[in-house]
């Protein structure tokens, strides 16, 4: 197991978790995008049809399916992010920061 990070100051501390809270914005972008991207159409027309793409199709996109799974992460990240952002900020509240 890894020693937990040690921080010059708050302000130290605050700035890393303001940095950290980009990259989950910028990994909920991804994810958000990921699930648009996943698709077995191609300008509104099937690239593929057929049993394989209808299983496909409902592994994707049924009750249980990938695409829900994945829908989750955006809004994960997100919050994530502004747990970090809050957090910052009441460091930079505290005295001696």
């Amino acid at each position: 197991m890894s020693e937990p990070i040690q921080y010059q100051s708050n302000r130290d501390e605050a700035a890393a978790k303001r940095s950290q809270a980009a990259k989950f914005d910028e990994w909920a972008e991804k994810a958000a995008g990921l699930v648009e991207g996943i698709s077995r159409q191609l300008d509104g027309q099937d690239v593929w049809s057929g049993p394989a793409a209808d299983a496909w199709e409902a592994e994707l996109n049924g009750p249980s399916g990938i695409t829900r799974e994945i829908r989750k992460y955006p809004e994960a990240y997100r919050t994530t992010a502004r747990n970090m952002r809050e957090t910052a900020r009441k460091l930079m509240e505290t005295p001696g920061a």
